[in-house]
């Protein structure tokens, strides 16, 4: 696997080169999150606290941001589309989703035999969106085939 996977905007990948990209980052981000884990339980606390957990899950964040969005926008261009135009309506639902929930708008406070944050309406309507377009992505980059022949991205990755 060539390290321009991960780290170039530039050019095409097939499908193949996508899944086996994003199933990296996914096997090595369990495989870390997995060992803090194991961490957590030998120093004999038996668990992270939370505030350790939010830093920990944040840098992993941080850290795997650039690679995914390399493989993403080499598939976006595969598929002859421009990821400027196609990110933010891919990830922007996520990514404000996430900032909603972090600010609580997309949460009421329900006391059944104690307090829970559950999804308010909005916060429901909102998710469901959210998920149709996740389905989208996951449909246009990773089953459907990409341009045949170059395109103004870059040569057909098939034909390489």
């Amino acid at each position: 696997m060539n390290i321009k996977l991960f780290t170039s905007l530039d050019g095409r990948i097939p499908l193949t080169r996508f899944w086996i990209g994003l199933l990296t980052i996914w096997g090595l981000s369990l495989a870390f999150l997995f060992s803090i884990v194991l961490i957590s339980f030998k120093t004999n606390t038996g668990m992270i606290d939370f505030e350790t957990s939010r830093i920990v899950l944040t840098a992993l964040s941080v850290v795997a941001i650039y690679p995914i969005l390399a493989i993403f926008v080499k598939r976006l261009h595969d598929r002859n589309k421009p990821a400027i135009i196609w990110l933010p309506i891919f990830w922007g639902p996520g990514i404000v989703g996430q900032i909603a929930q972090f600010l609580g708008f997309n949460l009421s406070a329900v006391t059944l035999s104690r307090t829970q944050m559950v999804p308010n309406l909005p916060g429901i309507i909102y998710s469901v969106i959210a998920f149709v377009i996740g389905l989208w992505m996951i449909v246009e980059l990773g089953f459907l085939k990409g341009t045949t022949g170059p395109n103004r991205f870059g040569p057909d990755p098939y034909q390489q």
